[in-house]
């Protein structure tokens, strides 16, 4: 099995082929901050080939057009989680986003980019690429309480990537503390490990907004 090294920070993607080349089909005209073209371009990173015969349309359409990969309820290190539908008054064009890290509770972490157009500075930085958390005990919708939510998306479900990924992933270094009061203890109303890396969630946002990642 190949070691999984999870992508926690924007670290690396500016410019790299991945993203920005042709290769990727998302670009430049559905590029970054974008969750199709970041997807797209995080599997090809994982698995070291770019995934030919993925899904190139709206996050939405991916669930029901990734035949030629295996899927499943259950996430994976790599996976693809799909969502359909989308917050009231939106496009409901649906998500996607990539399994990054999975505790012993079930929990998971993904990483993920949403799509902006816009030219307001601070949300383009924390559009571009962000961290969440969500449960298993709801059908990981968990994942719709935070600073970009997903309120009124449905999980799918997760398209597996092609690379079979040890468990025991490389959790990579230590991104260390970043400015900025954390956010208040919500009362127990995530397990205890999910509540510490939606702290650290909080903490990489602190850093994109006061432009450390410019």
């Amino acid at each position: 099995m190949a070691t999984y090294t999870p992508r926690l920070s924007r670290s690396g993607m500016n410019g790299s082929q991945y993203w920005y080349s042709n290769t990727n089909p998302l670009y430049p005209t559905f590029g970054l901050p974008n969750c199709t073209c970041y997807a797209w371009g995080r599997t090809w990173e994982n698995s070291g080939s770019p995934p030919y015969g993925f899904p190139t349309g709206d996050g939405g359409t991916w669930w029901n057009h990734s035949d030629n990969y295996q899927r499943g309820q259950v996430p994976k290190l790599g996976a693809v989680l799909c969502m359909s539908g989308g917050p009231a008054g939106t496009s409901g064009r649906g998500h996607v986003a990539v399994v990054e890290q999975i505790y012993s509770d079930g929990s998971i972490m993904f990483s993920n980019s949403g799509y902006y157009r816009g030219d307001d500075p601070v949300k383009w930085n924390n559009l571009y690429f962000y961290l969440r958390c969500a449960s298993p005990s709801d059908n990981y919708q968990s994942g719709q309480h935070g600073y970009y939510g997903y309120a009124g998306y449905n999980i799918q479900g997760f398209i597996y990537n092609p690379v079979d990924f040890d468990p025991e992933i490389d959790p990579g270094p230590d991104p260390g503390p970043g400015p900025g009061p954390e956010p208040p203890d919500p009362g127990g109303q995530y397990p205890t490990r999910l509540l510490l890396f939606k702290k650290q969630i909080y903490r990489n946002q602190r850093r994109f907004i006061d432009g450390l990642y410019l």
